[in-house]
């Protein structure tokens, strides 16, 4: 009998060191500790870069408060300033995407109630300038899917689509002009209805997947914009998961964190892995962790070909600490 069991363990270990969703070791990535405002932990808010800085704001505070303001980032100096933030209401899970030397920031939720309402599904869209600190406010978002949209931008289009609308999960799939400043509703996408999914892209191809809506999603889609059409790609290599993160960094794809959930009486599990997808193989790899152990609600953004990930919470507190990604 232990003859067996030994057998069964080293079978095991053989397959699992030939899985290719296993972290690879010719490849594994290391995050290292970038120092970042102690105090100000943040869950479920927004970050961009613009030109060689970064920013985050919105969100909200461990007591559940909402915020607006937020910190300025100059990762030359890794200094930080406090930033007066976002004009308009605070919120959860709004969208915030940079274009050249501006960004376009909105939607979300914002209630003082327990319960999901549309009064809450916050519309406004704004664009922001940095350099001169003068924000704009442009036509509203058409939809009540709101909250915990996907948000990504090619060419001179930024799309939005997926999240909640206080009664349903949605697929609708928007785009918005950039330089006409126009919404258009598109063909409903294949993929599932959902929230709390992720998104991005390179400039040219987009990818969206993950989210949440009665069960864990584990899909990825391809979108092509010159048609609006959508290909299924390979599945995560795992159940799925929901608010996560997902960034492109020097031309590749990566998802990391979120949360496994399995309901109200058992929460699942936080997830500190770094998946790379790779778009010319159609594969996962894993790559690593996120020290700091599992989260979710957390933030990225890109300066400088470097990725920082942090904030966000997990299953006890929400967390202040901000890591950096270099290939």
């Amino acid at each position: 009998m232990k003859i067996r069991f030994l057998l069964l363990g080293i079978i095991g270990l053989l397959a699992l060191s030939c899985d290719e969703t296993g972290i690879d070791p010719e490849g594994r990535l290391q995050l290292h500790a970038v120092a970042a405002p102690q105090g100000v932990a943040r869950s479920s808010g927004i970050a961009f870069a613009v030109g060689d800085e970064a920013f985050i704001a919105l969100g909200r505070t461990k007591d559940r408060e909402l915020i607006s303001t937020g910190w300025r980032f100059s990762p030359a100096g890794n200094s930080w300033t406090e930033w007066t933030g976002f004009p308009g209401k605070e919120r959860v899970n709004a969208t915030a995407i940079a274009v050249g030397d501006s960004v376009f920031i909105g939607l979300g939720y914002s209630t003082p109630t327990e319960y999901y309402n549309e009064a809450g599904q916050l519309r406004d869209w704004w664009s922001y300038h940095p350099a001169h600190d003068r924000w704009c406010r442009l036509d509203s978002f058409p939809s009540l899917a709101t909250n915990a949209c996907v948000s990504v931008v090619a060419g001179d289009y930024l799309y939005i689509g997926f999240g909640f609308n206080s009664t349903t999960f949605t697929n609708e799939w928007w785009s918005y002009h950039l330089k006409l400043g126009r919404w258009k509703q598109l063909a409903v996408p294949p993929a599932p209805r959902r929230a709390g999914a992720v998104a991005c892209s390179d400039g040219e191809r987009i990818f969206v997947g993950t989210g949440y809506r009665s069960f864990n999603h584990d899909d990825w889609w391809e979108y092509f914009p010159a048609n609006d059409t959508w290909k299924r790609r390979a599945p995560m290599p795992d159940k799925g998961r929901d608010r996560a993160l997902a960034f492109s960094l020097e031309g590749r794809f990566f998802v990391a964190t979120g949360r496994y959930f399995r309901g109200l009486t058992d929460g699942g599990h936080v997830k500190d892995d770094l998946l790379e997808y790779d778009a010319a193989h159609d594969k996962w790899i894993r790559r690593g962790t996120i020290p700091g152990g599992g989260r979710q609600n957390a933030l990225v953004f890109v300066v400088n070909n470097k990725a920082y990930i942090g904030y966000g919470e997990n299953d006890t507190t929400l967390l202040d600490n901000l890591w950096s990604l270099e290939l």
